[in-house]
């Protein structure tokens, strides 16, 4: 769709400390509530920085056409997953295959290298809230004899297309809002998501096994415009990367939790648990590693080796 249709639907936005965040995701999806919003009343209850956030969500504009509206100003903020715009730039879904260290994704230079690719594409990084436990998959059969998959049919998106080839699967692209019906009607054999965040799809009651161990990290990000960022008083801009700064020191705590939570849902809700083996277990890290940086590549070249360099640099990547 078109920017002016965009900027009729924002049309009489509100000004200066009151923002609107656009989601990639609906309330079903658990960073709704653990990040967006916690986002939303860590800047709301802050003393020095009187702000009304006001949260939109991919109903006003489809996940995959979020980077480009809120480069151009017609949302200022933007809660989404680098995967949604990896037809953009493959820096966000890099992410993914970068141990989730806070302290050394900032003292490392890694963090502002990320916000600086954002700048070219009018966007301030305000914070990368993660995951640690990032991934995993629901299967309606446990893992082979042989520790693979073989020739399954397992949704996912483009950034579990290395992992799940390993695997002997074959990757099936599908919207969360049909995995359901897909499971049911065995047009899929499983699917893959964040170890956090299925539990609410209730995919528990099409589904038979949930796979050890997760894999990766799970990456968010929260934007803003770079021009409304740079037109704020400085004691707002310092609030908004302290708010975010601490974000990602309570998500990547919450989210640990929140995964031994789910996985004690599952076997209440008749799940079994089924664990990688062999081979496939010893390299799972880097075959998924290597899939993540392989498409970050093919997208965004030497940026995303430059990333890649610093992130082995630092001890944050194979």
């Amino acid at each position: 769709m078109s920017l002016m249709f965009y900027a009729c639907l924002f049309a009489g936005a509100s000004e200066a400390e009151e923002f609107r965040l656009l989601s990639s995701w609906s309330p079903a999806y658990v960073g709704h509530a653990e990040i967006a919003q916690r986002f939303i009343s860590q800047m709301e209850h802050r003393k020095d920085a009187i702000v009304t956030i006001r949260m939109l969500g991919p109903e006003a504009i489809p996940p995959f056409e979020q980077l480009q509206p809120a480069a151009a100003g017609l949302v200022d903020l933007l809660f989404t997953h680098g995967a949604y715009h990896v037809g953009e730039t493959g820096i966000g879904v890099a992410l993914d295959a970068v141990t989730a260290d806070t302290d050394i994704r900032h003292s490392s230079g890694l963090w502002a290298m990320v916000d600086q690719q954002y700048r070219e594409y009018g966007l301030k990084l305000l914070s990368l809230p993660t995951s640690a436990r990032g991934y995993h998959l629901l299967l309606n059969d446990p893992i082979t004899a042989q520790c693979d998959l073989d020739g399954r049919k397992i949704r996912g998106s483009p950034v579990y297309q290395g992992l799940i080839r390993s695997l002997a699967g074959t990757l099936v692209v599908l919207p969360a809002s049909e995995v359901y019906a897909a499971l049911e009607k065995h047009v899929i054999d499983g699917t893959a998501w964040p170890a956090a965040g299925s539990l609410p799809f209730r995919w528990y009651e099409v589904s038979k096994y949930y796979l050890r161990p997760t894999f990766g990290t799970t990456t968010h990000l929260i934007l803003m415009n770079l021009k409304r960022f740079d037109g704020l008083d400085p004691t707002l801009q310092r609030a908004l990367l302290a708010e975010g700064e601490r974000l990602e020191r309570v998500v990547l705590e919450r989210f640990d939790e929140l995964v031994t939570i789910e996985s004690e849902e599952f076997e209440r809700h008749g799940l079994i648990r089924t664990d990688l083996c062999g081979e496939p277990l010893r390299h799972l890290e880097r075959v998924w590693a290597d899939g993540v940086w392989n498409l970050a590549l093919d997208k965004s070249g030497d940026a995303a080796e430059r990333l890649r360099t610093l992130a082995k640099t630092a001890g944050l990547a194979q």
